[in-house]
């Protein structure tokens, strides 16, 4: 897990956990400064979670997914965009883009 030093060490928010159910949405949540990585991080989370929850998802097609996505990025200053694109690609290839348009719902709504 995640060190995230903006969250309380007691329940109902571990520290060391990045929350997948909130209703940041980028760019309007995002904060473009040093050691936000984690506080940014919720609303990809959010995003992969809201994927995970399509009915056809789950966890193996989510991981599957995502792991594709990210051998495909050749930067490491890659943006959400270029992550949800790749995601996308990563669906086109092993799944021949069913439910693509899901997907882009849940990235846009994040």
């Amino acid at each position: 897990m995640l060190t995230n030093p903006d969250y309380p060490s007691t329940p109902p928010t571990p520290r060391f956990v990045t929350r997948v159910d909130s209703d940041m949405v980028y760019p309007g949540d995002y904060l473009d400064s040093a050691g936000k990585e984690h506080f940014n991080g919720q609303i990809w989370s959010s995003a992969l979670w809201s994927i995970r929850q399509l009915p056809g998802f789950g966890r193996e097609r989510t991981d599957k997914l995502l792991i594709r996505s990210l051998q495909s990025l050749t930067s490491n200053s890659a943006r959400f965009r270029d992550i949800a694109k790749a995601f996308l690609t990563a669906n086109n290839v092993l799944y021949a883009g069913a439910d693509a348009a899901a997907i882009k719902t849940a990235f846009e709504s994040k």
